[in-house]
């Protein structure tokens, strides 16, 4: 838009100074010849009669009357054009300061960006970590229940052949008596656990250091727990909100920062299930293989837009059809009013269905440009 109005603004400049330098012609050339002209005639009129004298000087008036309503007339279009000039300098002064604001808008979204991101990774470093003691833990326990079970065995055999059948249950509380004095094992550094009685607690959970206290990211970790709660929130959770993706091939994963599982097609509607941590949310669709889907993505622009919309513009057409060249009218939507996009089509235009102005229900498409119709903000 700037550019385009670059172009007008010289292509206007220069035909302004082109009319100014026909002036300045017609000023310092054409009108001096025009009054020697006349100035001849006069003379001749003197060297005539008195007819031919009062003749010429009526003309020599009017070619002066004329001359002077010409400057005049010229002059005031000078003006004007030097007026719209200053006026040009202005809107190009305002757009200037308008991109450095957006530069430094732009700037500080960059900086939230990388703050986010630093987040998300100490946030992956913390499940890393976490996923690592449940496993040493799980193992651990494992461990513990396989050198029960061999106690347990050995005791009963030696049991069976050792103590008669009827003092089989007195033989079997004593060994639990016994085995209560003998060491335990460790696990997790606590030798207070029995392997045959309570199971070991899981290990508490601490905070890992950060990227910038290691100075190198951990491995990511298992994310089985954060799919099968991904996987809960999608079988049980009703929508929150509907979405339109606006990203080509957008992934669809098994949790934040996960496996991949599928693909949503740009202009797909999508229902948003759960709001997650670090900017994304989970959602359910129909995938690019037209399967239907559930996974993690990343939520906001440049990736998902609110299906619900508002008309800025002063009076949107909704077409029959996303093409205005070949498309009839169907309804009309006044500035301000909202509307659910159900579909995006690949040239932008949006399947939308709302209260038109007449106050029946209409569908349709509407052209998707930002001076039409914009999104809602989306909670």
């Amino acid at each position: 838009m700037r550019f385009a109005r670059a172009i007008l603004f010289r292509r206007w400049f220069i035909g302004l100074v082109i009319a100014f330098a026909v002036v300045e012609f017609y000023n310092l050339a054409v009108l001096p010849g025009l009054v020697q002209m006349q100035q001849g005639r006069l003379k001749r009129a003197e060297a005539g009669n008195a007819d031919e004298f009062r003749e010429a000087e009526r003309q020599d008036t009017e070619a002066k009357a004329i001359g002077a309503f010409e400057i005049t007339r010229y002059a005031k279009h000078t003006q004007a054009a030097l007026g719209r000039l200053k006026a040009a300098q202005a809107d190009i002064a305002s757009s200037k300061a308008e991109i450095d604001a957006q530069d430094a808008k732009n700037a500080k979204l960059k900086a939230f960006a990388d703050a986010k991101q630093q987040e998300a990774q100490d946030e992956l470093n913390r499940a890393q970590l976490a996923s690592e003691k449940q496993i040493t833990f799980q193992a651990a326990r494992l461990q513990a229940a396989q050198t029960c079970s061999r106690m347990l065995d050995s005791a009963f055999h030696q049991a069976i052949i050792i103590v008669p059948p009827g003092e089989l249950y007195d033989a079997m509380s004593g060994l639990a008596s016994d085995m209560a004095d003998q060491p335990r094992p460790t696990v997790f550094g606590d030798t207070s656990k029995n392997p045959c009685g309570n199971e070991p607690e899981p290990p508490p959970l601490t905070d890992p250091p950060t990227v910038a206290q290691s100075g190198q990211p951990l491995a990511k970790s298992d994310s089985a727990p954060q799919t099968a709660a991904l996987q809960q929130s999608a079988s049980s959770a009703s929508a929150l909100a509907k979405a339109i993706v606006i990203d080509t091939d957008l992934n669809v994963r098994s949790a934040p920062n996960g496996e991949i599982r599928n693909k949503l097609a740009k202009g797909q509607l999508v229902e948003i299930i759960k709001k997650l941590d670090n900017g994304w949310v989970a959602v359910g669709g129909v995938c690019e293989d037209q399967t239907a889907c559930t996974g993690a993505v990343k939520d906001g622009p440049p990736y998902l837009v609110n299906a619900m919309a508002k008309v800025v513009s002063i009076e949107l057409n909704v077409r029959d059809r996303p093409d205005p060249g070949n498309s009839a009218i169907v309804g009309k939507l006044h500035q301000g009013q909202t509307l659910e996009v159900s579909h995006m089509e690949a040239n932008g235009w949006l399947a939308i269905t709302a209260t038109c102005i007449d106050g029946k229900s209409c569908s349709g498409y509407v052209n998707g440009r930002s001076e039409f119709v914009t999104p809602l903000d989306q909670d």
